[in-house]
């Protein structure tokens, strides 16, 4: 790395990650010492940056107990329309890739000082335009195709509001959790993809069988 001067250990931490790893399956963990430090090392700052890929095995446990518990309680659901199933693997595919997206960028964007806790609003009102722009095109592209696969209008409205309302939680978490993150003086990084997605997926069945339950009447 070209020698710099950082005026925090975070976009240190950042950009000596970026310009060691191609990749999102590593930890760095950052230690600086203070003028007139303690023997105990009770005084020394630290920061660390996690690559997206760092945890999967504890966040698809997670997914996993939950999905299960879910199944089960819309088990009737599952007897009455079996076609829901199938669609299951693209609301949760949706629901994680708005969310990882939102969370990268707020992400970065906090590690450069181009956004600060106090702009969530701003940044939460941006995001929600773009999930509305997302959710409204996947909602019509793939309602339509399903009325013409099936014939059938209310699983066609069933799966594009859906999209709808889990592109809007999906982005909403995904922006708004490493904001809070960095205002408990947390790592904003604790908070990246595998955790959103962990917490998207279990929000995007939830809504999917409540809006089926809704509109078609189960």
């Amino acid at each position: 790395m070209p020698i710099v001067k950082y005026k925090d250990l975070e976009k240190y931490a950042y950009d000596l990650y970026v310009n060691t790893y191609d990749d999102e399956y590593h930890w760095v963990i950052i230690y600086s010492e203070p003028k007139n430090a303690d023997p105990n090392f009770n005084d020394w700052y630290f920061e660390g940056m996690q690559g997206d890929f760092t945890d999967p095995i504890l966040s698809t446990s997670v997914t996993r107990k939950f999905n299960k518990t879910v199944y089960d309680n819309y088990q009737n659901a599952f007897a009455a329309v079996p076609l829901l199933v199938s669609f299951i693997p693209m609301i949760m595919d949706t629901g994680g890739n708005c969310g990882s997206q939102a969370s990268t960028m707020v992400i970065r964007a906090l590690a450069t000082d181009e956004v600060e806790p106090k702009d969530f609003l701003k940044v939460w009102f941006k995001e929600i335009q773009i999930s509305l722009l997302v959710g409204v095109s996947l909602a019509v592209v793939n309602g339509i195709r399903i009325y013409i696969e099936y014939g059938n209008i209310f699983l066609s409205l069933t799966i594009g509001c859906t999209l709808i309302i889990t592109a809007i939680v999906a982005k909403s978490i995904g922006c708004l959790l490493p904001i809070f993150a960095k205002q408990l003086r947390l790592d904003p990084a604790y908070m990246a993809s595998p955790m959103i997605t962990t917490m998207v997926d279990a929000c995007s069945l939830v809504i999917f069988f409540n809006v089926a339950l809704l509109l078609m009447n189960i």
